[in-house]
């Protein structure tokens, strides 16, 4: 698994990339610095992955390391969730982006793909905007239109992905 910069949430089973890191706010609320070694991609030193099970937000993964090379663990921040953690300490909005479109989070003119609105880890409501599968002609990522304008649409090479 390649590891990214922005934390991953799955959601009716589909993948997001997250605008925010919904654990920095519990990890400053234990009081002490959290010693993390940046070796993963992310400048927080950790890639979280949240997932979204029966309206409730969960941590169900997390890739990382303790400053003297240990691997990071659920299990060593919540001690008594088990595999996965119950995100109680978040409430605010979460702005999510589908893994599966070119641009991902870079395309900031964008509007997010997913919008969720938390209070207290309860999904209090979402939105979702629709985006056409991607088609791609020879190679390319392609629109309606241009393959619409193409000059010899039958002759290229379409697949959706």
């Amino acid at each position: 698994m390649q590891i990214t910069s922005h934390d991953r949430l799955i959601y009716r089973e589909r993948e997001y990339h997250l605008d925010q890191s919904p654990l920095e706010a519990y990890l400053v609320s234990l009081g002490r610095p959290v010693d993390l070694f940046g070796r993963c991609a992310a400048w927080r030193g950790y890639v979280a992955t949240w997932t979204v099970d029966d309206g409730w937000l969960f941590l169900t993964s997390i890739a990382g390391s303790w400053a003297d090379g240990s691997s990071l663990r659920i299990e060593q921040l919540f001690p008594v969730a088990g595999v996965r953690a119950f995100a109680a300490w978040h409430s605010g909005r979460l702005h999510a982006y589908r893994s599966d479109l070119p641009g991902g989070t870079q395309a900031a003119a964008r509007a997010p793909d997913l919008t969720l609105d938390t209070f207290c880890g309860r999904i209090q409501s979402s939105s979702m905007i629709h985006r056409p599968k991607l088609r791609v002609v020879n190679g390319q990522a392609a629109t309606g239109f241009e393959l619409l304008i193409s000059k010899h649409p039958l002759k290229a090479l379409e697949t959706e992905v």
